[in-house]
């Protein structure tokens, strides 16, 4: 594969965006890396996939034609979480790394056939049912030695951001969120090792099963999972006048399987569509209106 063609690919201007002149270094690296990995692990036909915001993605065989994905990132903390978190969670639905190299942050994974993301052929209350199901199934307890975040490590960049006048994001959110977010730490919960983007393009159908794909790997309470299901996938919205009406239905639904009351799943929601909006400044991305836009969505159902 070229280095040009690679340059034009989403992940790889991200790259560059974030991580300027060593990131750019890094994209010229990757080709050959690649190629050397793909002969040590007998790999053939690797064709790289433009699907990836932040990693690079490409689909290839084994030698024994197994379809694979081979998955890497700029060596920042994210990769290495992902590749840590692979390993750790015990669940059958959570996807398994054929091969992982830690040294290059490489990781071998199957590619799932047919791949259907959840939100495709089912209606709405089935996707809600089948999430919620999946989130029971992959509780795991924490018992790694890989120091993997906190929830709440995470939450201190609304913090930050409130410090910080010069930003856009209007201080009532940022208040309103840490708040929240502090009451909902006082509840007896156990602290669980979590997906941490839990959402409709994270569930692809495998043959009859649904297997979960792109876990973050952070620690903390289990009622964030369901948050960034809540407001995927987003082409939906455009084509509904009260997006309210559907959320309420998924709201009801995890408050039957999973047993959070409404108020705290709302909650759980309303703080993570405001650090969401603190990502998407961070990324220098322009989602974040839309992030609390959402938020104001969950205040009312506070």
């Amino acid at each position: 594969m070229e280095l040009a063609e690679i340059r034009e690919y989403k992940f790889a201007k991200r790259i560059v965006a974030l991580y300027g002149d060593e990131g750019a270094a890094w994209l010229e690296a990757l080709p050959s890396l690649l190629q050397k990995w793909a002969v040590n692990r007998h790999l053939k036909e690797i064709i790289p996939q433009n699907i990836s915001n932040y990693n690079f993605i490409g689909y290839g065989l084994t030698e024994d034609n197994l379809p694979v994905v081979i998955k890497t990132g700029f060596p920042a903390k994210e990769i290495s979480l992902e590749i840590a978190a692979l390993s750790a969670f015990r669940s059958n639905y959570m996807i398994k790394a054929l091969a992982i190299d830690r040294e290059n942050q490489l990781v071998l994974l199957p590619r799932l056939l047919p791949g259907t993301p959840l939100h495709r052929d089912l209606d709405d209350e089935q996707q809600t049912i089948i999430a919620a199901g999946l989130m029971k199934e992959i509780k795991t307890p924490v018992q790694s030695d890989f120091n993997f975040p906190l929830l709440t490590d995470w939450f201190r960049k609304i913090s930050q951001f409130k410090a910080d006048k010069s930003l856009p994001i209007p201080g009532k959110f940022l208040a309103n969120a840490e708040h929240i977010f502090a009451e909902l730490q006082k509840e007896e919960f156990q602290p669980l090792l979590l997906h941490g983007d839990l959402h409709h393009y994270n569930i692809l159908r495998y043959d009859e099963d649904w297997i979960i794909i792109d876990p973050k790997g952070v620690v903390g309470n289990p009622l964030y999972e369901t948050a960034c299901f809540l407001y995927n996938p987003s082409p939906l919205f455009h084509k509904v006048n009260h997006p309210q009406d559907i959320i309420k239905r998924r709201i009801a639904i995890f408050n039957e399987i999973l047993g959070y009351s409404r108020e705290q799943i709302a909650a759980m929601a309303y703080c993570q569509s405001v650090l969401s909006a603190c990502w998407c400044l961070e990324d220098k991305e322009d989602c974040w209106q839309n992030a609390l836009a959402w938020a104001d969505i969950f205040y009312l159902l506070l």
